[in-house]
């Protein structure tokens, strides 16, 4: 099983962010280049598209969905004026009957063809609807190659697609270290993760806890193990 995790990026700083959450949610913004702000709450307490298409609600900013599942599948949603306005599945879907032949070839029932994977097109990978999420100089045709490559896991996909837009890959994790590593302190993860805003009833990013001191280890004597005893 892989992993499976989701947030939401929202064309708007952090302050503003802060401004429109509600005052009984929770969660976390991570300022991101660009202007942008990524923002982790709880999607096992929390609908994060409904949360999204709140924020950009009357006029607010444009916001999208990121989730990968199990690492099989990169989906993301697109709202802008509280609508779903776009939506990516790196899933392949055709509407094409098939069906496994005797070797466990899967082939079409309407040609007996084979079917190939790669010829099948993704739903939703068009870059012009998520270019405005990214740098102003994001790199487009690494986003089309990020948005159509079948051969990565969905999280690789997602790094891809991030280093195309110009963000940091700590927003692929972060939202995991927060909420399952919190206690930790993980030196690493603080250090990508150190500008993010604690918001609601949620606790803040925990300073890293320190190296425990290397002692070389040695035999105790036996006149160290005896001093003392009467």
């Amino acid at each position: 099983m892989g992993q499976s995790y989701q947030h939401i990026l929202v064309r708007a700083p952090v302050e503003d962010v802060l401004r429109d959450v509600r005052p009984d949610d929770e969660g976390w913004v991570f300022p991101l280049p660009g202007g942008s702000t990524v923002l982790f709450m709880d999607e096992r307490e929390q609908n994060l598209d409904e949360e999204a298409a709140r924020l950009s609600a009357a006029g607010g900013p444009d916001t999208m969905t990121v989730g990968v599942i199990t690492s099989d599948r990169l989906l993301m949603n697109v709202y802008s004026n509280g609508e779903l306005v776009h939506e990516y599945d790196s899933e392949p879907h055709t509407d094409r009957p098939m069906e496994p032949d005797a070797m466990l070839v899967l082939r079409y029932t309407d040609d007996g063809t084979e079917v190939d994977w790669d010829a099948i097109p993704t739903i939703g990978a068009d870059p012009d609807w998520f270019l405005p999420f990214g740098v102003a100089n994001a790199d487009r045709d690494t986003l089309v190659d990020a948005l159509t490559k079948r051969s990565l896991s969905a999280e690789g996909q997602h790094a891809h697609l991030l280093f195309a837009l110009g963000l940091p890959d700590a927003i692929m994790t972060g939202g995991h270290y927060i909420k399952y590593g919190i206690e930790i302190g993980n030196p690493h993860e603080y250090e990508r993760l150190a500008d993010a805003i604690a918001f609601g009833d949620a606790p803040p990013i925990p300073e890293p806890v320190p190296e425990p001191e290397f002692r070389p280890w040695r035999l105790t004597t036996p006149s160290e193990l005896h001093e003392g005893t009467p």
